[in-house]
């Protein structure tokens, strides 16, 4: 099912009698350059208004890792802080607590920064989490049946985070038997789609 923004941008491409291939298709910053041919025109229209330009996401390679920041700024924080803790135990003394408190403060400090490091990151989950779980509540008014609509209030946020992936088609069953065998394991629902939902702008 494609949204009216989906259908605004393809009644543009087609009303144009033009081709787009995939190499004239680019992202940057958020935005999608189309390349209409042969005008060389371009045709600017925002990531977020297409949920799905050209996906093979699946199960297998769902989920979301940013170098950056998982295997850059992480280390960054990570080692000096271990440095400091070592330095830590191996120099600091009361005896001596004008020279190694700086150590000591230096320490504490890269530990906190280590936290804001996962908070930062548990609080912006957070907050997806509920707008997926809103969003997911409009699509579930939208396309259960009367008889399981009522009981979208006992759909956990667990599983709506699970079920996002599963396609329109597919969505009443699972469901459906997510509610009636209790199951509410993410990976359980997500390998029990067929017809995968990519969702290709999550943090």
């Amino acid at each position: 099912m494609r949204s009216g923004k989906e259908k605004n941008i393809n009644s543009i491409l087609d009303n144009s009698q033009t081709s787009c291939s995939e190499d004239h298709i680019s992202q940057n910053s958020g935005w999608i350059l189309i390349r209409i041919t042969p005008f060389e025109s371009t045709l600017r229209v925002q990531s977020t208004s297409l949920f799905l330009l050209k996906s093979d996401q699946n199960f297998e390679n769902h989920a979301k890792v940013v170098p950056a920041y998982h295997y850059l700024t992480f280390p960054m924080l990570a080692l000096p802080t271990l440095y400091l803790g070592y330095g830590v135990v191996t120099d600091f003394s009361f005896a001596d607590l004008v020279s190694t408190l700086p150590l000591l403060v230096s320490f504490i400090f890269s530990v906190g920064v280590v936290f804001l490091f996962f908070f930062a990151r548990v609080f912006a989950l957070g907050v997806q989490d509920r707008v997926i779980r809103l969003e997911e509540r409009m699509r579930m008014e939208k396309l259960l049946p009367e008889d399981l609509k009522h009981r979208i209030p006992e759909v956990t946020t667990e599983q709506m985070i699970a079920l996002r992936f599963a396609s329109d088609e597919e969505l009443t069953g699972l469901v459906f038997t997510a509610l009636s065998e209790g199951i509410s394991d993410r990976k359980t629902l997500k390998q029990a789609i067929k017809n995968w939902r990519a969702d290709n702008q999550r943090i």
